[in-house]
C-alpha cells in the first residue's frame, strides 16, 4: 500500500492530467441529463395491479386533473357560477394534450340525463348551451342533475355548492410545465370574490415539483456554500477549505455524468440522494484532510504527510465506499425504474468517490501549500476548558471507562429495542391525507380537503368485471358488479361507488314508467342486453370508454375513498379480495373479478412491493457489509459487530421516520440503504484508527479516547458539516418531502455518529478483541 502511495505521489501529475480529462469528459455528459418525472418509472412492472392498469388505460388514467369550482354562498345553481363551469370546461378543453373525449363536468357533452319519452328513451345534455337563465330553467337543471347516475358527488357536490371538472391528458402529449402553467391560468381568469377554484391530479402534483425545481438548485448551491464556510470556520487554511469544496464539485460533475452517459432521467423528487452523496465526497476528503494536517504537524513534510495519511484511510475509505455502493446497487433489484436508474447512477456515483474523494484529495494536497496553523486544527479542541473537549472527554467517559462501558452497551440495547418497536409501527405508503410531497397549506392539498369534504372522494379504486365478448351485458354481468358496489359501499370509509350497471337499473326503471320496484337488474340476459342497448341512447365514440371496453368483455367499477394512507390502501384491496374470494365466479363461470387500477390500485402495487423489498434489501446489504468487514479485518467478530450496529442505524432510521410521521415509499426506500452506508464509513474509519493506536499503546483504555480525539473528532466534524449542508432543505424547502428529508438525514447522521463513538468503542473496550492486533488487510 505505501509503495503505490509513494508511487502514485511520484506520478501525481499524469494522474491530475487523467482526473482532469475524465472530469471534463462527464461535464460534457452533463448536458444529456434530464431532471424529469416519467410516470411509467414510478410503479412495479409485471404487478397484476399495473397488467390491469395498462390492458385498461381508459378506465381510469392517471393523467387526470381536477378542477373544483365552489360557490362561496349559495348553491351553483345561479347563472354566473354556472357561466363559469361552462367556460372552464371549455377552455380545459383547448389545452395542448387533452383528450377531448375524456373531459367530464355537467357541461361537457359526454355527460347526459337520461329520461323516458313518449318517443321512447332519450340521452340529453346538461349544460350544453345557452346557460339556463330563470329560477324555472334553473330548477329544471338542478332536477336533471340529481338524476343523473355517476353526476351527484362525482361532478357535482353533495352540498350543491361546487362542481368538478376533470380531463384526462394523452400521455405521449403530457406536458406537466403547459398543463400545470394552463390550469393556473384558467384559476386566474375564472376565480373571484364569489367563487373559490382549486385544481388537484397528478399533472398538477408534478407540475408543483417542476415548479420549485429552481428552488431546488438554489438550495444545493447554499448547502455547498454554508459546507465551504463552516469548512473555513475549522480549517482556516486553503488547503482545508478548497480541497474538500473541489472534490464535492468534482464528483457532482462525475456522478450526473454517469447519468447523463447511461441516457437516464432522475426524478426530481430524489434529488436528495445526489445531494448526500456530495457530502458524501465532501466527508471522505475532509477525514483525508484532518489525517494530513495530523501527520504534516508531526513530520513537517508534505510528501510523508500525503503518503502517509493516503496509507492510513484509503483502505477504510474503499471499504465504506463499496459499502454505500453495494447498498445503493442492491436496490436495484427493485422493479421500480425510478429506483432502478437511482441505484446504478448513485452506485457508480459512489465507487467513483474512491478517484474523486481519495485519490483527488491526495493530489490536491500534495499541491496546495502546506497550512500553517496544522498544529492548531490538531489541537481545535480548545485545551482542556474548551467546549469540543468537554465534548470527546464525555464521550471518552462512556466508552473507555470499563464501568460505564457496560453501562453504556445497555443503553444501546434499550435504543435498539426501542428503535425496533418505532420502526415496526412504520407505515408503508402515505401516512396522513392529501400528498406527503406538499405542505398541508400547499394549494395543491387544499384542493384535495375541497374534494374530499364535498365530494365522494378523491381517490378511486377501480376494479373490472371481466369475462368473455358481450359478458357485462349479461344479467349475472352487471349483477356482479352491483353486488361488488353493495359490499365495498358497507365500508364506511367508501364515499361511493358507480358502474354502468347503476345507469341499466336506471333505465329500466324508466322503461317501466319511473316505478322504484324496476330499479334493477332484469333477470334475463336478453332484457339486459335491450336495457344496456338502450342506455347508450344518444351516446357518441368515446362516451362510454371509461366505463366499458369496446367489444363488452370489461366493465369498470369505480369506488371512492377519501384518502390513500397505507392502511386505506390496504383495507380496500382487502374488501375486495375479501368479496373475490367469495364470488371468485359466476353462475356459467365466465365472469372474474380483476384487481385493480385507480390510484388505490396503483398504490397497492407499489406499497406491497416496497414491503417485500424493504427486508430484501436490508438482508441482502446486511450480508454485503459482514462479508467484507470480516475479510478485512479477518475476523468474524468484526463483522458481526459492524453489521449489528449498522442494523440498529437502520431501525433508528426507520424510528425517526416512525417519529417525523415519514411512510416507506419509493422516493425514501433508498434513504435506508444509503444510512446503513454512511454509518459503516464512521465505524470504519474509528476502528481502523484503534487498530493503528494498538500499535502505539495495546492499553484499550488509552487507545480508544486516542481514537476519539482524533479520528472521532473527524468523524465529529465531518456530520456537523455535512449536517450544516442538509438541514437547509429543511428550512428553505417549499417541498415539504424534501424539507422533511433534510430533517430526517441530519438526525440520521447525528445518529450515526452516535453509534461510531459512544456504543462502537463501548463494545470495543468490553470485548477488547484480538483481531484490533492485525489491523486492514490491505494497510501494509
Amino acid at each position: 500500500m505505501k509503495r503505490w502511495a509513494e508511487w502514485l505521489y511520484d506520478h501525481r501529475l499524469g494522474a491530475t492530467i487523467l482526473v482532469v480529462l475524465l472530469t471534463a469528459f462527464f461535464a460534457w455528459e452533463v448536458k444529456h441529463l434530464d431532471i424529469s418525472t416519467r410516470f411509467s418509472d414510478l410503479y412495479p412492472r409485471n404487478h397484476p395491479y399495473i397488467k390491469i392498469f395498462e390492458k385498461y388505460p381508459a378506465f381510469g388514467s392517471p393523467f387526470t386533473i381536477s378542477l373544483v369550482i365552489e360557490a362561496k354562498k349559495g348553491t351553483i345553481y345561479n347563472p354566473k357560477t354556472l357561466q363559469k363551469i361552462q367556460e372552464a370546461t371549455r377552455l380545459v378543453d383547448l389545452i395542448f394534450g387533452v383528450d377531448h373525449d375524456q373531459i367530464l363536468s355537467i357541461a361537457s357533452r359526454k355527460v347526459k340525463h337520461v329520461e323516458a319519452t313518449i318517443g321512447g328513451i332519450q340521452a340529453a345534455n346538461l349544460l350544453v348551451g345557452p346557460v339556463p337563465n330563470t329560477p324555472e330553467e334553473i330548477a329544471k337543471l338542478r332536477e336533471k342533475v340529481r338524476a343523473t347516475g355517476g353526476v351527484m358527488g362525482s361532478l357535482v357536490s353533495f352540498q350543491e355548492d361546487a362542481a368538478l371538472i376533470q380531463a384526462t391528458f394523452i400521455e405521449r402529449l403530457t406536458d406537466y410545465d403547459v398543463i400545470f402553467n394552463s390550469v393556473n391560468e384558467i384559476i386566474k381568469r375564472l376565480q373571484d370574490p364569489d367563487h373559490e377554484i382549486h385544481a388537484a391530479g397528478h399533472p398538477m402534483l408534478t407540475g408543483w415539483v417542476y415548479h420549485y425545481q429552481k428552488e431546488m438548485y438554489v438550495i444545493f448551491a447554499l448547502g455547498l456554500l454554508a459546507m465551504g464556510f463552516f469548512l473555513l470556520l475549522h480549517f482556516r487554511n486553503i488547503a482545508g477549505v478548497v480541497t474538500p469544496l473541489v472534490v464535492a464539485a468534482v464528483s457532482a460533475v462525475w456522478g450526473f455524468g454517469f447519468a447523463g452517459v447511461l441516457g437516464y432521467n432522475l426524478d426530481p423528487l430524489i434529488i436528495v440522494v445526489p445531494v448526500l452523496l456530495v457530502a458524501r465526497a465532501l466527508s471522505h476528503s475532509v477525514q483525508l484532510c484532518e489525517r494530513y494536517f495530523e501527520i504534516y504537524n508531526d513530520t513537517g513534510d508534505i510528501r510523508k504527510a500525503s503518503v502517509e495519511s493516503l496509507v492510513s484511510l484509503f483502505p477504510p475509505g474503499v471499504v465504506g465506499i463499496i459499502c454505500d455502493a453495494a447498498g445503493l446497487f442492491i436496490i436495484a433489484i427493485a422493479p421500480i425504474r425510478l429506483i432502478e436508474k437511482l441505484a446504478y447512477v448513485c452506485g457508480l456515483w459512489s465507487l467513483s468517490l474512491v478517484i474523486t474523494a481519495m485519490v483527488l484529495t491526495f493530489l490536491l494536497l500534495s499541491y496546495l501549500p502546506p497550512p500553517s496553523n496544522a498544529q492548531k486544527i490538531v489541537l481545535s479542541t480548545g485545551g482542556k476548558e474548551g467546549f469540543l473537549y468537554r465534548i470527546f472527554r464525555f464521550i471518552t467517559l462512556f466508552s473507555s471507562n470499563p464501568r460505564w462501558s457496560i453501562a453504556t452497551c445497555v443503553f444501546f440495547l434499550v435504543v435498539t429495542a426501542a428503535s425496533g418497536w418505532w420502526a415496526f409501527n412504520r407505515s408503508i405508503g402515505d401516512v396522513n391525507p392529501g400528498t406527503p410531497l406538499l405542505w398541508p397549506d400547499s394549494p395543491y392539498n387544499t384542493a384535495i380537503r375541497k374534494i374530499n369534504q364535498r365530494f365522494a372522494g378523491f381517490d378511486v379504486l377501480q376494479v373490472v368485471v371481466e369475462g368473455k365478448p358481450e359478458s357485462i351485458k349479461t344479467s349475472d354481468g352487471l349483477n356482479l358488479m352491483q353486488s361488488f358496489q353493495r359490499y365495498m359501499e358497507r365500508d364506511p370509509e367508501v364515499g361511493a361507488t358507480f358502474s354502468f350497471a347503476d345507469q341499466v337499473s336506471q333505465v329500466n326503471r324508466l322503461f317501466h314508467g319511473g316505478l322504484p320496484k324496476w330499479s334493477v337488474i332484469p333477470d334475463k340476459d336478453v332484457d339486459s342486453a335491450m336495457i344496456f342497448q338502450l342506455s347508450m341512447t344518444g351516446s357518441s365514440p368515446g362516451d362510454f370508454d371509461r366505463l366499458f371496453n369496446k367489444n363488452f368483455s370489461a366493465g369498470n367499477v369505480t369506488v371512492w375513498y377519501k384518502d390513500h394512507r397505507g392502511e386505506t390502501v390496504e383495507r380496500a384491496l382487502r374488501r375486495a379480495a375479501n368479496f373475490m374470494r367469495v364470488n371468485r365466479n359466476d353462475a356459467s363461470g365466465d365472469l372474474q373479478i380483476r384487481l385493480a387500477a385507480g390510484t388505490i390500485g396503483l398504490l397497492g402495487a407499489l406499497n406491497e412491493t416496497i414491503g417485500r423489498l424493504e427486508i430484501l434489501t436490508v438482508v441482502l446489504i446486511s450480508l454485503v457489509i459482514f462479508g467484507v468487514t470480516t475479510f478485512i479485518y479477518r475476523s468474524f467478530t468484526a463483522g458481526l459487530l459492524l453489521t449489528v450496529i449498522s442494523n440498529t442505524a437502520y431501525l433508528m432510521t426507520s424510528a425517526i421516520m416512525y417519529r417525523l410521521e415519514i411512510g416507506l415509499d419509493v422516493n425514501t426506500l433508498p434513504i435506508g440503504a444509503v444510512g446503513m452506508g454512511i454509518g459503516i464509513d464512521y465505524n470504519i474509519y474509528l476502528m481502523s484508527r484503534m487498530c493503528e493506536e494498538y500499535r502505539i499503546n495495546p492499553d484499550y483504555s488509552k487507545l480508544i479516547p486516542a481514537s476519539i480525539f482524533t479520528t472521532g473528532k473527524a468523524i465529529f466534524f465531518t456530520a456537523t458539516t455535512m449536517v450544516v449542508g442538509i438541514i437547509l432543505w429543511y428550512f428553505m424547502s417549499s417541498l415539504r418531502f424534501q424539507a422533511e428529508m433534510g430533517l430526517l438525514l441530519s438526525a440520521v447522521m447525528m445518529a450515526h455518529v452516535i453509534l461510531a463513538l459512544f456504543f462502537q468503542s463501548a463494545f470495543m473496550m468490553i470485548l477488547q478483541p484480538k483481531f484490533i492486533q492485525k489491523g486492514l488487510v490491505f494497510t501494509h
